[in-house]
């Protein structure tokens, strides 16, 4: 049997449950130098000046193997550039000046793989999903999906031309500040390196990676003039897709994937979203490239946290109503307590009576690397993109 995990959950740990030390008690002699900040004699030169052993790291001044623990991406990105698109008018022109850098080296791209998020940047590193169980997020893989680095299994066996693909990944948010930017690098270095759900980092040295910062369009338009930023983010969308078109990308090899996402929308939020994923499918669709759209599936339900779904093949309106847990509480007696992982046992695509559920696994894909992955060879010839499997793939191969 096989597991495939949708997502990570974090147990809560009660402070009482913390193991009691002996209690320290204040008294003359804790005010007294410890041995490990006592001036001792190894800290004088002998007399041939010879560093003495004891100039070594003493165990008091060790640094912890857990507290101090670096994390570096393995090979790293070939280049991270941010870009600040500024509110100038015409703002068509003003798209495209700052965008020069990326549209300069586009046409190297032009038989690799081409990723754009919208709205996938760190915000938090975990949240509450309930009263009893908080989640970390997955920002890092939103920006940077395991399918994308070099040493997935998708990137080992899917190939560009027949050779290793390389990666243009753009990630599109609003970004405050330096810290901002510098928060959801860490968060992608933190993420490549979960130990949790992999064995070894991944590498991304076939990446080159631009962060466009929004903030000063969003600050001019008015956060609360929301008609304004979509039509905003269709020119910005319509200048990647022509741009793409000119250079003759296949569409199974560009991706644009929507992250804009409430946990708890109310209805104007709830009305942002549908428009958002609408303007995007239609600015996609007009250029050719209907396929290459996607949108995650969000925070409800939390089973397909980790994926993303084609946006063509299932509206955004019918989307929660299709994929509600309860659609699956009928599928071989489906375990909710499990619902962060699919077994073989708990969910058989042959004995699955819902077609529609079917037909939406086969557009769905994840994008968080999928513990004990297999899939070795037998790719589907007929994909529908060149990034990854589908999430019906993946149960397909393996059972």
């Amino acid at each position: 049997m096989y597991t495939f995990k949708i997502c990570k959950r974090i147990k809560k740990t009660p402070y009482n449950n913390y193991k009691k030390n002996k209690t320290l008690k204040i008294s003359k002699k804790y005010n007294k130098r410890s041995k490990c900040n006592k001036r001792s004699k190894c800290n004088k030169r002998s007399k041939c000046n010879k560093r003495s052993k004891c100039n070594k790291r003493s165990k008091c001044n060790k640094r912890s193997k857990y507290n101090n623990k670096r994390h570096y991406l393995k090979g790293g990105f070939i280049s991270q550039d941010m870009i600040n698109i500024k509110y100038e008018l015409p703002l068509e022109q003003s798209i495209i000046l700052a965008l020069d850098p990326i549209l300069k080296i586009l046409p190297n791209f032009a038989n690799d793989l081409i990723y754009i998020s919208i709205g996938s940047k760190f915000n938090e590193p975990y949240f509450q999903y309930d009263r009893e169980h908080s989640y970390i997020t997955n920002t890092g893989y939103q920006m940077v999906p395991f399918f994308l680095c070099k040493n997935s299994k998708p990137r080992e066996n899917i190939l560009c031309n027949s050779t290793p693909c390389k990666v243009l990944n753009i990630v599109i948010d609003i970004f405050n500040d330096e810290h901002d930017i510098e928060n959801s690098k860490r968060n992608i270095t933190d993420s490549m390196f979960d130990r949790s759900s992999m064995d070894q980092g991944l590498d991304t040295s076939n990446i080159t990676q631009f962060f466009i910062n929004i903030k000063d369009i969003r600050d001019e338009l008015n956060s609360y003039n929301m008609n304004a930023q979509i039509s905003f983010l269709s020119n910005l969308i319509e200048i990647f897709a022509k741009k793409m078109r000119e250079n003759n990308v296949d569409g199974k090899n560009f991706m644009v994937c929507n992250y804009i996402k409430f946990k708890q929308a109310n209805a104007i939020e709830s009305g942002f979203e549908k428009n958002v994923s609408n303007t995007i499918l239609k600015v996609l669709t007009t250029n050719d490239y209907r396929d290459s759209c996607y949108d995650w599936c969000g925070y409800n339900p939390m089973f397909f946290y980790n994926c993303i779904i084609m946006t063509s093949k299932i509206k955004l309106s019918q989307q929660y109503n299709l994929l509600e847990l309860k659609e699956f509480k009928e599928i071989d007696n489906f375990d909710t307590n499990i619902v962060f992982e699919i077994t073989e046992q708990s969910f058989n695509i042959e004995n699955v009576k819902s077609k529609k559920i079917i037909e939406n696994l086969q557009y769905m894909f994840p994008i968080k690397n999928i513990s004990d992955e297999t899939i070795t060879e037998s790719y589907p010839h007929h994909r529908i993109n060149n990034f990854v499997y589908s999430i019906y793939d993946f149960i397909k191969l393996n059972q």
